[in-house]
């Protein structure tokens, strides 16, 4: 199941001047559409909004926003008043911003049915008929958050952020590089989310300290986690037939890859950093390899992690 092509770009890795091509080729400024962001801040929304006892958040964070950051664009246009972006590199490129903020804004107005509905995990059942979570974002809820004087404040404050470089304004603050001695907002965020960022990270339980650390006592986080090979293997569960010496020599010099974590560490991380899960759906796969040809790091994998390919958590801060 190991991808030798994967270990052997971990080697060249360690040629001179390979890495930055790599970085130049793979991360190249192509953010997201923003009918992506919409969908998946919408799929966050709604399902934290029990574990959030259905209050808006006021103050957002997002772990690893990527290439766009469409995903706090739709926060602040559903009422958050500032939206705090962490990420290890500075990979949106602020002539994005504003194209994605109008955009946005036009979808809310049409009150659109988000394109993600049906994928995992599905939330369509939430929806009304029109395919919108008129029961968390009603009629009136939206018309005031859409009026005239409060989108062209808005729109302002978006504007001046991104003609400062992306400097922090009022309503944004993009860390990047960031570094978790420098987290802004510790002790104080109301909802906390990523999406398919907590497979890629080095130390989960330093990840997940952080994020008990800037909720604020009865903050919400929500997480969707991959875990799957990511192309590391030719079967979907295959980065567990690695020797550990041998996925060393896969990772090489890059920034990341995936941390192999299963579901279960990852929840027992969580729990340690005083977060009690509220909702955890599964995605299973009966595929893949068999638990004979694991490496033995990985031979005491339980059952269900070994079949788990896809999680969405939502904890929270007592």
């Amino acid at each position: 199941a190991i991808n030798y092509r994967t270990v052997a770009s971990g080697l060249l890795s360690y040629v001179p001047g390979v890495m930055p091509l790599y970085r130049r080729l793979a991360f190249r400024p192509n953010p997201a559409p923003a009918e992506a962001s919409y969908g998946i801040w919408l799929k966050h929304l709604v399902l934290s909004h029990n574990a959030r006892d259905g209050r808006p958040p006021r103050i957002v964070a997002e772990l690893g926003p990527g290439l766009s950051l469409g995903v706090g664009l739709a926060a602040l246009i559903c009422g958050a008043e500032r939206y705090v972006a962490l990420d290890i590199v500075r990979f949106a490129p602020m002539a994005s911003v504003l194209p994605i903020f109008e955009r946005l804004l036009g979808l809310f107005t049409a009150r659109a049915k988000p394109e993600n509905a049906h994928g995992f995990p599905p939330y369509d059942t939430l929806l009304d008929a029109s395919g919108f979570p008129s029961e968390i974002l009603p009629d009136a809820r939206v018309a005031a958050l859409l009026a005239p004087a409060r989108i062209e404040a808005l729109r302002r404050d978006v504007q001046g952020f991104v003609a400062s470089g992306g400097k922090p304004s009022r309503r944004l603050h993009y860390a990047a590089p960031w570094r978790l001695a420098d987290t802004p907002h510790r002790g104080e965020v109301d909802f906390l989310l990523s999406h398919t960022v907590l497979q890629h990270v080095g130390d989960i339980h330093a990840e997940w300290q952080n994020i008990g650390g800037m909720l604020r006592s009865g903050g919400v986080c929500s997480h969707q986690i991959n875990f799957d090979s990511h192309g590391t293997a030719t079967a979907w569960n295959g980065h567990w037939t690695y020797p550990d010496a041998l996925w060393r020599i896969a990772l090489g010099r890059k920034s990341f890859l995936i941390n192999r974590e299963p579901l279960s560490r990852q929840l027992a991380a969580a729990r340690a950093a005083g977060l009690t899960p509220a909702l955890v759906l599964q995605r299973h796969d009966a595929g893949g390899v068999s638990r004979a040809a694991l490496s033995r790091p990985w031979q005491g994998l339980i059952h269900d992690d070994l079949h788990t390919r896809g999680a969405f958590v939502v904890a929270r801060k007592d």
